[in-house]
């Protein structure tokens, strides 16, 4: 062969070489991160709380286990309500502006009520142990006029009405005694005001008992000069107990002036 013909022939063979595709995957450049191609593992629907509605708290729980529903618990209570013994007012010395006493009178009737009956219409009364003469802290409170003629309307026409719900039928399989038999000490009053300006005043009524205060009925009034105010209250007292009350006393003591 020609020898000029030689570095015609080894360019030829170099070029073949890298014709073949004989070479590796490239590398990144230092300092670079190569990107990634990432696909959802699942879908998640949220669904928003409608307005109104709380939201319930997450729950957690270990594989396999179920999530008992939330409870309360309500602790039962057999308390039964009974009446707040206010502490006694102390009364102020008469003065000529206090209301002048007209008719004040305190009545022992002889209702012979029920205790079954009485139960049904002032639980609080009843099942209240200090409420009497004869428990070391005495209770005695008054029921309005208004309200005792609601009772009464029912306790002799036999027909509850929607203020008071009294099963007689129950009641009549109980046997009465005197220690079970409820009557009413009936307290009236009529004052006249004496005072200039009007004024609010405490009306402090003072049960006694075996020669001892016992118990205050307290009823505030907003007095004006010369105009009558009367007082009209029933005591509920157990039969053996009503014979042992006291004369009462009234005492007026000036709040403010108006």
């Amino acid at each position: 062969m020609d020898q000029k013909y030689i570095p015609l022939l080894i360019g030829l063979l170099i070029g073949g070489i890298i014709a073949g595709g004989c070479t590796s995957p490239a590398t990144p450049a230092a300092g670079t991160t190569p990107s990634l191609t990432t696909e959802p593992a699942s879908s998640i629907t949220t669904t928003p709380v409608p307005a109104g509605e709380p939201s319930a708290p997450p729950a957690t729980a270990t594989a396999g286990t179920t999530v008992p529903p939330a409870t309360t618990t309500i602790p039962a209570t057999s308390a039964v309500p009974t009446i707040a013994t206010p502490a006694f007012q102390e009364t102020k010395a008469a003065v000529a502006s206090d209301p002048y006493v007209e008719k004040f009178t305190l009545t022992k009737e002889d209702y012979g009520i029920s205790d079954c009956i009485m139960s049904q219409a002032f639980p609080e009364i009843t099942r209240d142990p200090d409420y009497g003469i004869s428990s070391a802290r005495p209770k005695l409170v008054g029921i309005p006029d208004e309200k005792f003629a609601i009772f009464y309307d029912v306790y002799t026409s036999g027909k509850s009405s929607g203020f008071y719900i009294i099963s007689f039928t129950r009641c009549q399989e109980i046997p009465e005694s005197e220690a079970t038999t409820w009557d009413f000490a009936h307290i009236e009053a009529k004052l006249i005001p004496r005072n200039a300006k009007t004024s609010d005043y405490s009306i402090i009524i003072t049960l006694s008992a075996n020669g001892k205060d016992i118990s205050q009925l307290i009823q505030n009034e907003t007095l004006t000069l010369e105009r009558r105010v009367i007082i009209d209250t029933w005591v509920p007292i157990k039969r053996t107990q009503i014979d042992r009350l006291g004369n009462p006393s009234i005492n007026f003591n000036r709040l403010t002036n108006l």
